[in-house]
């Protein structure tokens, strides 16, 4: 509640918020350019957003099970998306398309990537012990910059990696079924 009198703010983390249910207040904080959110177990869902916001980079962590991300296509601008420990079996299809960096962490349920292909502006993709099984998307010739699959003990196909006009750095780490 105290929060609405920083409408300027430009950075904004919020850490073991364990009674934060609502953020609906980011709407009014259009020059906010870089949110994280973590061990906020209550917190269910994300506002809309309209045209005129600054929003780049968005950092979700530990938020409720059943984190609903539908309102994130409203985020005109989203070029870092990184997000942990949420339960989504499929990477958004609706992200901004500026979208330059991926990076998911500890998501089990985490299967279908086949999305990740639709963002032309991509550079980094990091996915780190998620229940992927394949990679094995079509990214039509086109140059990455990163790419970091590590700890996901199910994956046992890349040859998405194939896909690629380019790859500038490439991490398989800890990848039993490979």
């Amino acid at each position: 509640k105290r929060i609405r009198k920083y409408n300027e703010l430009h950075e904004l983390l919020i850490h073991n918020g364990a009674n934060l249910e609502d953020v609906s207040i980011l709407r009014k904080m259009k020059q906010l350019g870089f949110l994280k959110l973590d061990k906020c177990p209550k917190l269910r869902s994300f506002p809309k957003f309209t045209r005129k916001h600054d929003l780049v980079n968005l950092n979700l962590f530990s938020l409720h099970k059943s984190f609903e991300m539908s309102n994130l296509k409203h985020i005109p601008r989203l070029l870092n998306f990184r997000v942990g420990d949420l339960a989504f079996e499929t990477f958004p299809a609706d992200l901004s398309n500026t979208l330059r960096q991926a990076k998911i962490f500890d998501n089990p349920k985490l299967r279908d990537i086949t999305k990740l292909a639709k963002y032309p502006e991509l550079i980094t993709i990091k996915l780190y012990n998620t229940g992927l099984t394949h990679f094995d998307i079509d990214f039509e010739d086109r140059a990455i910059h990163t790419i970091d699959l590590e700890g996901n003990k199910y994956l046992s196909n890349v040859d998405g990696l194939c896909t690629f006009s380019k790859i500038e750095k490439l991490t398989l780490k800890n990848l039993p079924m490979l």
